[in-house]
């Protein structure tokens, strides 16, 4: 999935999990050590991380609570 369609995917879920339109989407790069390790996603109260690594992305409330996990091997997604 190249950066485009991971953004896109994140946005579906934010709309599904309350989180859309018309809240503006804010993507963070994030790295480690100076190496690129993944994305962080905000939309209003919703964020969400992607790990390179791991190719899972996590969706939490701003409190914290896990709303969802998604293993993008696992639905046939392929992270580039």
């Amino acid at each position: 999935m190249q950066s485009d369609a991971l953004t896109t995917f994140v946005t579906t879920t934010f709309a599904e999990l309350g989180s859309g339109d018309p809240q503006p989407l804010i993507r963070t790069i994030l790295l480690r050590e100076g190496y690129f390790v993944g994305y962080q996603f905000r939309c209003g109260t919703i964020r969400a991380v992607w790990f390179a690594e791991s190719g899972v992305v996590k969706f939490h409330s701003t409190g914290g609570t896990l709303l969802r996990k998604v293993h993008l091997a696992e639905q046939g997604k392929k992270v580039a």
